[in-house]
């Protein structure tokens, strides 16, 4: 059975078909949700490359929060913690 992660993986390559949809911003929330729940501390090669997607997403997320903070500000603030 695929993974949370796999799935993903799969919606991140169809990702430009769905510009203007809020399903952006979910998706950026929940894989970053996914990555940090992948992290384990450490600070090596693979964790550095999660922190900067993970980042990468805030960012992305930080622009939804702006337009509509009622549905946005708290998943921004929840993966900032």
């Amino acid at each position: 059975m695929p993974t949370v992660a796999q799935h993903l993986a799969t919606v991140n390559q169809y990702l430009g078909a769905l510009i203007g949809s809020s399903c952006i911003g979910v998706f950026h929330f929940y894989d970053s949700l996914v990555q940090l729940a992948n992290f384990d501390g450490e600070l090596t090669a693979t964790a550095n490359e999660i922190l900067d997607r993970v980042n990468a997403h805030q960012e992305e997320i930080a622009k939804w929060a702006n337009s509509a903070p009622m549905n946005y500000q708290h998943k921004f603030d929840l993966v900032a913690e």
